[in-house]
C-alpha cells in the first residue's frame, strides 16, 4: 500500500474540517501532493491508534483514497488524533537513494553513514511512520493539542505561542533539526531552533503539514538503518 520514492510521498491525518462541533471524519492517506489524499493506509498496517484525553477514535472503514477514521470529541477544546503504523523493512537502491536522501531530510551523521555504505550501495531499513492532527470542537482552549503520544518522533503544539510546534525525539526537543512545511501546492524547508520549535503559519490559507524525518545507523556493518517518519497537519479554520 506504500507507493515507491519519487517524490515526497508523506503518511498524514486530514479531516474533512479543523474546526467544527460534534464528530470529525478523518482521512489516513499517503500522497505526493498534500493535501490530496491518494493512496488508501490498509487497517492491517496501522498499529496503534490514539485520542487525546476527552475524545476517541474509531475506523470507519477505506474510501477511495483513504482509510476513513471518526474522531469523536467528548467536551469542546482543542483534540489530537495519532495513527501510528507497523514497522517495514524498506530497501533502496542505486539513484533511488539520492531521492530518498533528498526526500527525507535528516541529521548530518545519518546523511555521512548512508554515504559511507560499500558499492554497489543497498540502503537497508527498518521504517515507522506516524501521523497527527489538531482538530477544535467548537473551540481551540485546553491542553489536549501540547499532549506528547509517546511516539519516538512526534509534533507537538507549543505554548509560547500562536502557531509554536516542538519537534520531539523520544520525549526531548529536537534542536536545530531539518523539517518540511507543506501547504497546498507548496513545500517549504526549515529547522527546529535551539528548543526544538517551529512555527507554522497557519493563518487562514488552508491545511498545513509539519514533516519530520530520523534515521539511526546500525549498530553494525550490514544491518538495518532505523527510519523514523513524522507528520502534523493543523489549520487555523
Amino acid at each position: 500500500a506504500w507507493p515507491g520514492a519519487a517524490m515526497a510521498h508523506d503518511f498524514f491525518l486530514l479531516p474533512h474540517q479543523f474546526h467544527g462541533a460534534g464528530r470529525f471524519d478523518v482521512h489516513a492517506t499517503v500522497g505526493a501532493a498534500f493535501p490530496t489524499p491518494e493512496t488508501v493506509v490498509t487497517q492491517d498496517r496501522i498499529a496503534e491508534m490514539r485520542a487525546s484525553e476527552g475524545a476517541s477514535i474509531a475506523v470507519a472503514g477505506p474510501g477511495e483514497h483513504s482509510l476513513l477514521l471518526t474522531l469523536t470529541p467528548a467536551a469542546p477544546g482543542a483534540h489530537v488524533a495519532g495513527v501510528r503504523t507497523l514497522p517495514r523493512e524498506v530497501e533502496y537502491e542505486g539513484e533511488r537513494i539520492g531521492l530518498i536522501m533528498e526526500e527525507y531530510e535528516v541529521s548530518a551523521a545519518a546523511q555521512q553513514a548512508v554515504a559511507a555504505l560499500p558499492a554497489p550501495r543497498v540502503l537497508r531499513a527498518t521504517s515507522e511512520r506516524f501521523a497527527k492532527t489538531i482538530v477544535c470542537s467548537q473551540s481551540c482552549a485546553g491542553p489536549a493539542a501540547a499532549q506528547a503520544f509517546g511516539y519516538p518522533l512526534e509534533f507537538v503544539a507549543d505554548a509560547s505561542g500562536p502557531n509554536q510546534f516542538r519537534l520531539l525525539f523520544n520525549g526531548s526537543p529536537l534542536a536545530n533539526y531539518p523539517i518540511a512545511i507543506a501547504t497546498s501546492g507548496a513545500r517549504a524547508h526549515a529547522r527546529t531552533d535551539a528548543d526544538g520549535r517551529i512555527q507554522a503559519n497557519a493563518d487562514g490559507a488552508g491545511p498545513v503539514m509539519l514533516f519530520a524525518a530520523h534515521m539511526n545507523p546500525p549498530a553494525e556493518a550490514g544491518g538495518r538503518f532505523a527510519m523514523l517518519l513524522t507528520s502534523l497537519t493543523v489549520s487555523s479554520h
